[in-house]
C-alpha cells in the first residue's frame, strides 16, 4: 500500500492546497472525457476546502458530486450532509454543478440504499474521491465493529451504497461501500491534529480493516495523498 503526505503550515493553506489539487485533476477528467465525478466528505472539518473548491473555474456543470456518507435525516437537519455540501460547494461557480444527493423522502434506509445503488451502476470509478477520519480510524460511514462492516469492507454482491447503524450513532447511515471509494482514480485524505495523524500510523500498522476501516481503501495500486495540518 501507499500513502504520501503533504504537511502544510496552517489549515487555511490546508484547504487552499487540497481545492487546487483538486481542481485540477477534475480539469484533467473533463479534458479526458467530457466529464468528471467527485465524492466529498460530510462535517464541520472539510467545509472550508468545499468552499474554496466552489470557486474554481471548472466546466462545474458537467461535474457530478457525491457524498461519500449521508446520515439518514432530512435536509432541513442540521446534522445533514447533503445540506453542509449544497451550503458550501454547490454554490458560486460550482452552482450548476450536478449534486446526486443520498436522501429521498418516504423510504426506509434499506430502501433508499437500494434505490440509491441501482442509479449508480453505471457509475465509477470515481475520478476523485476525497474523504475523512476519524480518532477510531472510521471513514465514510464505515466505523469500527459496526453492523454491516464485512458488507461494505468485502463487497460480494456489487453493492455500491449500504444502510448502516452505527454504534453510539443517533440515526442510521447510508455510505458508500469500500470497493467503491477505493476504486477511485485520484484519492485524497484529509486530516488535521497530531492526534489523527497518530490514528492514521496506527491504522497502517493494523493488520485487520475490521478495525481501522481506512485502512480498507489503501491499495498498492493508487497512493492515497495524505493532506495534512495541525
Amino acid at each position: 500500500m501507499s500513502i504520501e503526505f503533504i504537511d502544510y503550515d496552517d489549515k487555511e493553506t490546508q484547504m487552499r492546497g487540497l481545492a487546487n489539487r483538486v481542481a485540477k485533476q477534475l480539469r484533467d477528467a473533463l479534458d479526458t472525457k467530457g466529464s468528471a465525478s467527485l465524492v466529498v466528505p460530510g462535517g464541520t472539518t472539510p467545509v472550508p476546502f468545499l468552499q474554496e473548491l466552489s470557486t474554481q473555474d471548472l466546466d462545474w456543470k458537467n461535474v457530478m458530486v457525491f457524498l461519500s456518507d449521508e446520515r439518514f435525516v432530512p435536509t432541513t437537519s442540521d446534522r445533514s450532509n447533503t445540506a453542509l455540501v449544497r451550503d458550501a460547494l454547490i454554490q458560486n461557480k460550482a452552482a450548476v454543478a450536478q449534486f446526486f444527493a443520498f436522501w429521498r423522502e418516504g423510504l426506509t434506509p434499506d430502501e433508499l440504499a437500494n434505490e440509491l445503488g441501482a442509479e449508480l451502476a453505471n457509475v465509477g470509478p470515481f475520478d476523485v474521491c476525497v474523504v475523512g477520519m476519524g480518532l477510531d480510524m472510521h471513514t465514510a460511514s464505515l466505523f469500527p465493529s459496526m453492523d454491516r462492516l464485512n458488507e461494505a469492507l468485502i463487497d460480494t454482491q456489487n453493492r455500491r451504497i449500504l444502510a448502516v447503524h452505527p454504534d453510539g450513532q443517533p440515526e442510521p447511515r447510508l455510505t458508500l461501500t469500500a470497493p467503491m471509494l477505493r476504486a477511485s482514480r485520484k484519492m485524497h485524505l484529509l486530516i488535521t491534529g497530531a492526534d489523527k495523524r497518530t490514528a492514521l500510523k496506527r491504522a497502517v500498522q493494523t493488520e485487520n480493516p475490521a478495525l481501522a476501516p481506512i485502512k480498507a481503501l489503501m491499495t498498492v495500486h493508487r497512493p492515497i495523498l495524505v493532506h495534512f495540518s495541525h
